[in-house]
């Protein structure tokens, strides 16, 4: 298994580029700033305990395992064991082949072969993840090497360490209400408890959703960390996932272009009509601003 480490005076990240392209581990001045799993876990295939992976061609569920595009009926298979539901999409499986390397940037590709209950299209993704200064920035994207159009999304999943003493804050339009199963059914204005847009406590909230009009701003602050991180995401990651549970020791919050089963929206939630060789990209900085409630415009 190949271990790629990336460092500068500021940030270390460690990168599994075999397995999903997935960070394990991205310090900032030696804090877990995304949570850190081990190498051995992730080599067992539980890639969703990493610090970051990325989501391509879609993010988060599909209702059903079905959608139907320009007439047609396609199915998926499940694609991990605890979702009924295909999920995340296939990038988080893959083997990243790296293309350029240095001590601060890695490059890597992958290629999905379309597949019957798989995804039915054939399409390349890349990412390119760097440090410089203070910030580290993830960059994803997909073109269509298939023959014909398909629907396509981009997203990051990062994880954020220490739920229990972190605070957050971000602005959004609606939130998207789900079912039993995790399907959203109906957007629904923000309330009390679900608006983040002054420094909130996330310890006690229960989340798994997601949120529409995202600034493309984000800011996290922990008790024990010098400073506040930062995170900006590009004009096409409009929808925000946020994942929460007051079990757990992280938290996630997760820039996409597009809502959860957009592609099963008639107006397809954001996601994007993909012509052969055409391409999509958007990217994500994380930023370490030492000076405590400074805004990064």
């Amino acid at each position: 298994m190949t271990i790629v480490r990336l460092a500068n005076e500021h940030w270390s990240l460690v990168i599994l580029p075999e397995k999903g392209g997935c960070i394990v581990s991205a310090e900032c001045n030696g804090f877990p700033v995304l949570r850190t799993a081990e190498p051995q876990q992730i080599d067992a295939g539980n890639i969703f305990v990493s610090s970051c992976f990325p989501l391509v061609p879609f993010s988060n569920r599909i209702a059903g395992g079905m959608f139907s595009f320009n007439s047609q009926t396609y199915r998926l298979s499940r694609n991990h064991p605890d979702n009924k539901f295909p999920i995340h999409g296939y990038g988080w499986q893959a083997v990243w082949r790296v293309s350029d390397l240095t001590e601060t940037h890695c490059e890597m590709s992958m290629i999905h072969k379309a597949k019957a209950g798989n995804w039915p299209w054939s399409f390349e993704a890349r990412q390119k993840i760097s440090i410089k200064g203070r910030s580290v920035q993830l960059e994803i994207s997909i073109t269509n090497i298939d023959k014909t159009p398909f629907p396509a999304g981009l997203g990051m999943h990062p994880s954020f360490s220490g739920s229990d003493r972190a605070r957050v804050k971000f602005k959004t339009g609606n939130m998207w209400a789900c079912d039993e199963s995790l399907i959203p059914t109906k957007l629904v204005p923000l309330t009390t408890s679900r608006d983040f847009s002054e420094f909130t406590a996330i310890k006690d909230t229960a989340l798994d959703n997601c949120f529409e009009g995202w600034s493309g701003h984000a800011e996290i602050i922990w008790p024990e960390f010098d400073g506040v991180i930062h995170m900006k995401g590009g004009t096409n990651f409009s929808h925000l996932v946020v994942y929460c549970d007051p079990q757990n020791d992280y938290f996630c919050l997760e820039p996409t272009t597009h809502a959860n089963n957009a592609i099963n929206m008639t107006d397809a939630g954001g996601m994007t009509n993909l012509s052969p060789n055409m391409s999509l990209q958007e990217s994500v900085q994380i930023i370490h601003n030492p000076k405590t409630f400074e805004h990064i415009s």
